[in-house]
């Protein structure tokens, strides 16, 4: 089976309905929770409406958390000499698969994707750079993330390298150590790098993230298309920028009128693996809008009951993830949970706390069923609550395959 996109302009809807035994093609999630199946989506400036064959849903757009499509593919991002293939994570959650076309100094670099063309990725906006060609070669990679306050190097050899990143080509990257030397690293080299965070102002006003079928993420200002061609709007570039509309999966909606975890700054993580500290503890930490893993490279996307989610946090078990939230005006915290269906040998146990005390506790629970729905968190009132923490605990199958997902988790 093969799951198309349809979101058209109103004059694109006349598409013959679908017959009732059909599939839903789109899959719309509120910021409350429901879960709104449909066969075309419709965008009308500031809000969307949901079409079946028996009606359509008006929603404010900043009542949408997510909408999901099933698609073809994405041309794959093939590295060649001199333009190696390239995974750019950005720091407001963008996620960039190309080729790296060519360096532009201390301002950035420009990557090709197969199918948003060229794109100018600032410096300062790169959380994480990696090598994919080199990734899969490297023997146990550790985690690629940044020192406490220097930029971070991680060789194919093993090495690494701790200092500051100058700039970034398709042949090299410029690095200048601590000890204030300036290195030129082969990037066939590398597997890749992680910069430390710099400050910047809060993103303000809606935003949409068109999410493509090879996991490429892009902000844009709104969205809109007819036809085959769809366009994001005033991206962190500036540009307009036109794309296929069969290579969508979806779109994320951020800056409406509720607040995704993974929109707030990390939390304070704390990690007590089931078999203690002998070994020692791998760095467990929890994946935003992704699927945890214990495989190296880039996370999956969540899935859970055969249905993919495009907004969340996943972890493993014996973790706590702890937001501070007071004074912020947040009202209440719901979400969704289940084992990720990478796991469906996992059984875990969620609970939230609020200001350290339990709020909720869940019970054992597994993967979902096949077209099942995750089990729901209930709003919690956080209006008194300086801070909120997120622990799974491991279940009757003691640790294995606990890859816990919380889904749509949103204070508003």
């Amino acid at each position: 089976m093969r799951w198309i996109p349809v979101l058209a302009l109103a004059a694109a809807s006349a598409a013959a309905p679908a017959a009732a035994d059909d599939p839903p093609r789109v899959r719309v999630v509120t910021l409350d929770g429901r879960v709104l199946p449909g066969d075309s989506i419709v965008p009308l400036g500031d809000r969307i409406e949901v079409r079946s064959a028996t009606g359509s849903t008006p929603l404010a757009l900043a009542d949408v958390l997510e909408a999901t499509l099933e698609v073809g593919s994405v041309p794959a991002a093939r590295g060649g000499a001199g333009n190696p293939a390239v995974e750019v994570e950005t720091v407001q959650g963008d996620r960039i698969l190309g080729t790296l076309q060519r360096g532009a100094g201390e301002a950035g670099f420009v990557v090709r994707h197969p199918a948003l063309g060229e794109i100018e990725v600032p410096l300062d906006l790169v959380a994480t750079l990696r090598f994919p060609a080199a990734w899969s070669k490297a023997v146990d990679p550790p985690p690629l993330r940044s020192a406490e306050r220097e930029d971070r190097f991680l060789f194919l050899s093993g090495d690494r390298l701790d200092g500051t990143l100058r700039s970034v080509s398709p042949t090299e990257v410029r690095v200048r150590t601590a000890k204030g030397e300036d290195r030129s690293l082969s990037a066939d080299s590398l597997l890749g790098f992680a910069l430390v965070p710099l400050p910047r102002k809060p993103e303000a006003g809606l935003r949409v993230q068109a999410v493509l079928a090879d996991g490429t993420r892009l902000t844009g200002a709104s969205i809109s298309g007819e036809g085959k061609t769809w366009l994001l709007g005033r991206g962190f570039d500036g540009k307009d920028r036109p794309f296929p509309s069969g290579t969508l999966a979806g779109i994320a909606v951020r800056g409406g009128a509720g607040t995704v975890l993974s929109d707030l700054e990390r939390p304070r993580v704390e990690v007590r693996a089931y078999w203690g500290d002998d070994p020692p503890v791998l760095p467990l930490r929890p994946v935003f809008d992704r699927a945890f893993t214990l495989d190296p490279g880039s996370p999956p996307p969540l899935r859970l009951g055969g249905g993919t989610w495009l907004r969340g946090v996943s972890m493993f078990s014996g973790t706590t993830a702890t937001w501070e939230i007071g004074g912020r005006g947040f009202r209440t915290f719901s979400a969704a949970v289940g084992v990720d269906d990478a796991g469906p040998r996992g059984r875990v146990e969620f609970e939230v706390l609020l200001d350290g005390k339990s709020a909720w506790r869940s019970g054992a629970v597994g993967t979902v069923a096949a077209g099942g729905v995750p089990t729901p968190v209930p709003a919690l009132d956080v209006s008194a609550a300086k801070t909120l923490s997120l622990v799974v605990h491991a279940g009757p199958g003691e640790d294995v395959q606990d890859f816990a997902d919380w889904v749509r988790p949103v204070l508003r």
